[in-house]
């Protein structure tokens, strides 16, 4: 299973903010698109499992869906410090 990033949003709140009202349920923002990480087999598996949260007869629309890259883990070892020639300072 891999790990994606699925970017929602709800279009009713959208449509109710821009008219300067406020949906009855769901705070303003989500007017904008909030990021879900899920872990699925596929990109496909990943919008059902947001979808079965957050559905689309509810007014959820999912804006984008990433798959999720691991990223390297910073530990003393692989941090390198260069002298400055000028003051000695290390940076």
């Amino acid at each position: 299973m891999a790990d994606y990033e699925v970017g929602i949003y709800n279009a009713e709140v959208r449509e109710r903010v821009e008219a300067g009202h406020r949906h009855r349920s769901l705070t303003d923002d989500w007017a904008e698109i909030h990021y879900i990480e899920v872990s699925a087999a596929d990109i496909a598996g990943a919008r059902l499992k947001v979808l079965r949260r957050y559905p689309e007869k509810r007014g959820f629309i999912i804006d984008s869906v990433e798959k999720e890259y691991s990223r390297p883990k910073i530990t003393s070892k692989s941090v390198h410090f260069v002298a400055n020639p000028i003051d000695s300072t290390l940076y």
